[in-house]
């Protein structure tokens, strides 16, 4: 409105103007129905199976299918039916562990038949002597071997080796390490593994630790972090840190004295790509270092070979150890990860369905 035209307006009829217009301008138009509003988020409507696992050293066998085994390990296992009443929470801290299909199911349910009045235990009594494992709930473990509570044989609880475990009160988050030697806080070899879910956002996060030292002829130190976070009906994402330390660099294959990969908050299907460029301005990257032939792994980002969830395994130091005499044959593929972090899961939300 030109200035002369407002200052020749009465002030009455001025401020009845500007109050219709202002009326007209914020006034809904008829009929008009209101936006829905977000429903509050409930954590009955979210189901997930989400599991972290770490070892200072996983060797593994592709026959055909993967097996691995871990010196130094932990898990979190994490798991909610939509609608469950109670999410379930089984933590693991162990000196080794030789793979459910194979502590389970071969040594301990079929190294032997079970007689008539035998029980399980009695048919064959191998129980790992190193596991510290928490079941929660309790009652969904009672009388089941497999998964019930289980302690060390023999002192664990730090100076010297530390397998410990642990679910929440609430059972949506659990916690477990499995260190080898672990001298008043000082780390050798080990892993630990922590892991919770969100019950006000149904978020899940993951942080897995590996570590290892002293491997003669490479590194004195590898240290390998993965955490994982995803948020219901997304992508999940990746956060890492990969160190190596050489205090002796002039006598191995690398020409400083250490190296280091990290991302923070990467996209899975970004994963592999963003760590290879990172890595290819490091010229040995590809390089074999070492008696046992070990190089820097690129991460893996592919479908669980049984219920084909994602699987993200993290960048690690790996050695074949295949024999060249069973190339093409059965265990021609037969590894071992350094410092070894892997993740499986997915997380649903009912509302988005």
């Amino acid at each position: 409105m030109p200035k002369s035209l407002r200052s020749s307006l009465v002030p009455g009829v001025a401020v009845a103007a500007t109050l219709i217009l202002t009326a007209g301008a914020l006034a809904a138009p008829a009929g008009a129905a209101e936006s829905p509003k977000k429903p509050k988020f409930d954590i009955d409507n979210v189901g997930y199976s989400e599991v972290m696992r770490a070892g200072a050293v996983e060797t593994f066998a592709d026959i055909p299918r993967t097996l691995p085994q871990n010196v130094g390990y932990s898990q979190v296992e994490l798991i909610k039916d939509i609608q469950e009443e109670s999410p379930r929470c089984i933590a693991d801290g162990a000196g080794y562990w030789l793979g459910d299909i194979v502590e389970e199911g071969v040594f301990k349910g079929g190294a032997a038949p079970i007689e008539e009045g035998q029980t399980q235990t009695d048919a064959s009594p191998y129980d790992n002597p190193t596991i510290n494992r928490v079941y929660r709930p309790t009652g969904a473990a009672a009388g089941d071997t497999a998964t019930a509570d289980r302690t060390p044989k023999f002192p664990a609880n730090g100076n010297g080796p530390l397998w410990t475990s642990e679910c929440s009160a609430d059972f949506f988050g659990g916690s477990g390490t499995g260190d080898m030697i672990n001298a008043a806080g000082t780390r050798i070899a080990g892993s630990s593994v922590s892991a919770a879910v969100d019950t006000a956002t149904g978020i899940y996060t993951s942080t897995g630790r590996a570590y290892v030292t002293g491997i003669k002829g490479a590194f004195d130190t590898i240290t390998s972090l993965m955490q994982v976070t995803h948020v219901p009906n997304e992508e999940p994402k990746v956060t890492y840190r990969m160190s190596f330390f050489d205090s002796d660099a002039g006598k191995s294959s690398f020409a400083s004295d250490g190296a280091e990969f990290f991302g923070s908050a990467v996209p899975a299907s970004q994963f592999v790509d963003q760590f290879n460029t990172q890595s290819a301005a490091f010229s040995q990257q590809g390089a074999a270092f070492g008696p046992a032939g070990l190089q820097i792994l690129s991460p893996q980002v592919y479908p669980d070979q049984d219920n084909g969830r994602m699987t993200i395994t993290a960048p690690a130091a790996a050695g074949n150890l295949g024999f060249a005499s069973r190339n093409g044959t059965l265990g021609e593929n037969f590894g071992a990860r350094f410092a070894s972090i892997t993740w499986t899961g997915d997380n649903v939300s009912a509302d988005a369905l």
